[in-house]
């Protein structure tokens, strides 16, 4: 045989290599600078989310959510309110959320500044939900949440040939229904999976090893 990949794994005889490979069952995608190409993330460090009162009906959903991407990256995440903000020195490693979102889909995020030789932010990052958030079921806010800070963390939607249990960054008008008062499919995964944890374990926060194989 000669054909290849594009990781260069040649299937002829050679030498015994060991190589790590992750399989996902979607096509890995990166949330990057459109100057620098770097993964856009928050530095090392315990991670600040910031809820306003006014939204202290999203805590629930948001704490879930918080813990399940405590879990998977061994990170600390605090969730506190507006009196108490970010901390000082925090840069990139804290996050607000607000309710003002206008734009297409149900919620926004918008990284803070970031540098441009590692993609780590130097500034707050901005989840945004629509002002009726609440009218939204927990499960369906809960999943919300861990989707906007799996950007915050450095992956992009899975738009294609992605669906909602293999992926928290799976995207469609089914799971992300908006505010109807509905819940995500039960199959739907509401915090990330082991597909999307492989996709940040050899991406960002320092490497930057994006080599695909099979697409």
């Amino acid at each position: 045989m000669s054909e290849s990949t594009n990781c260069n794994i040649l299937p002829t005889v050679h030498p015994e290599q060991i190589r790590k490979v992750n399989v996902t069952a979607c096509k890995p995608e990166w949330f990057l600078s459109a100057t620098s190409g770097k993964n856009l993330h928050p530095p090392a460090g315990p991670i600040t989310i910031v809820l306003p009162i006014s939204m202290s009906g999203l805590s629930g959903p948001l704490t879930a959510a918080k813990a399940d991407w405590s879990a998977a990256l061994g990170r600390t995440i605090n969730i506190v309110d507006e009196t108490v903000g970010c901390p000082a020195g925090a840069g990139g490693a804290c996050a607000v959320v607000d309710p003002t979102y206008s734009g297409a889909g149900c919620a926004g995020f918008q990284g803070g500044a970031s540098d441009p030789a590692t993609g780590e932010y130097t500034s707050p990052s901005s989840i945004r939900l629509w002002s009726d958030w609440a009218s939204a079921t927990a499960s369906r806010n809960r999943r919300r949440m861990a989707h906007e800070l799996g950007h915050f963390f450095g992956l992009r939607n899975q738009d294609v040939g992605c669906t909602e249990d293999s992926s928290l960054m799976a995207t469609s008008p089914v799971i992300d229904g908006c505010n109807d008062g509905s819940s995500p499919p039960i199959t739907a995964a509401l915090g990330p999976t082991p597909g999307d944890m492989a996709k940040l374990g050899v991406s960002p926060y320092g490497n930057f090893n994006r080599k695909l194989c099979g697409w």
